[in-house]
């Protein structure tokens, strides 16, 4: 007989959660849950990881979340973006249903509200028929010092 090696998964309730996690958005839904509880007042980072995506897949390119350049989003109909202040595609997020921030493919943001952390193209619902694409991001906690 062969011996068996048994991995023992101790799982601690006291732990920390994690720092980071991976989210995909999807282009053609509105905004989307993810297990992430943002709290008031604590820095986030956020980092574009892959995947493209476009607000209208037979006009327009492929985008990160970064959204369009000037140039490019100035040709889009406007009238269809959720934040008029940023370009079609942008990466917005936002704590529950409280105020959305605009997240974009990198940097860091400060939580404004407790809640689950939602994500979102910056187009609106009634338009994401002609939308195509996901991109995916990490969002981490960032350190406070001690």
């Amino acid at each position: 007989p062969c011996p068996v090696n048994l991995a023992l998964i101790v799982h601690d309730s006291s732990a920390p959660p994690p720092l980071c996690y991976d989210f995909t958005v999807d282009s053609q839904s509105g905004w989307q849950n993810t297990p992430l509880l943002l709290t008031a007042g604590q820095q986030y980072s956020v980092a574009h990881t892959g995947g493209l995506w476009t607000v209208d897949w037979t006009r327009f390119s492929y985008v990160g979340p970064e959204g369009y350049p000037p140039a490019e989003d100035g040709q889009i109909t406007q009238g269809c973006k959720y934040d008029s202040s940023v370009a079609y595609a942008t990466l917005l997020g936002r704590a529950g249903a409280g105020a959305h921030q605009v997240l974009g493919s990198g940097g860091t943001f400060t939580a404004t509200a407790n809640g689950s952390l939602r994500l979102q193209i910056n187009d609106q619902e009634r338009c994401m028929a002609d939308n195509r694409g996901q991109v995916s991001v990490r969002v981490c906690r960032v350190a406070t010092q001690q």
